[in-house]
């Protein structure tokens, strides 16, 4: 069984911010002033911890910023652990960049005032914030300890 078809897409739908769903690849959101670009380089999924290995070894910082536990039989390990929310940095820029089945993956959020060097802490209340908007309203099963 293909691991994306196994994303719970109606609760990823759910939590992804509207503005960057309405806008994207429309130049600056008129509601909040980011470009929610749709990043291509990315696969077409949500990613899975080879995926975060990949990209880190090649020298890009990343970290998840949830996972979510998707558990199915016809798995061939049962379950799985996804990330459809992550931290990119690009340029100095920290990206909170966030997957959907029907764009991919799009630019919610840029944040250049960062330490990139410190991503892990200097994260945190973000990651917080967004994990917090995602899963107030929605029964998505996540896992909140931030590793890959």
């Amino acid at each position: 069984m293909d691991t994306a078809k196994a994303i719970p897409t109606d609760m990823m739908r759910d939590a992804v911010k509207d503005c960057a769903v309405k806008h994207h690849d429309a130049g600056e959101c008129p509601e909040c002033g980011v470009t929610h670009r749709v990043l291509s380089s990315l696969p077409e999924r949500p990613l899975g911890h080879p995926d975060f290995r990949a990209i880190g070894d090649s020298g890009v910082p990343i970290k998840p910023v949830y996972r979510l536990h998707i558990e199915d039989e016809a798995l061939p390990t049962r379950y799985v652990k996804i990330s459809p929310l992550i931290f990119l940095v690009v340029n100095d820029t920290v990206h909170a960049v966030e997957y959907l089945p029907e764009t991919g993956w799009i630019v919610i959020e840029e944040h250049d005032d960062i330490d990139t060097d410190e991503l892990d802490e200097a994260s945190e209340p973000i990651r917080e914030r967004l994990l917090a908007e995602r899963t107030e309203d929605t029964d998505v099963p996540t896992i909140t300890d931030p590793r890959p």
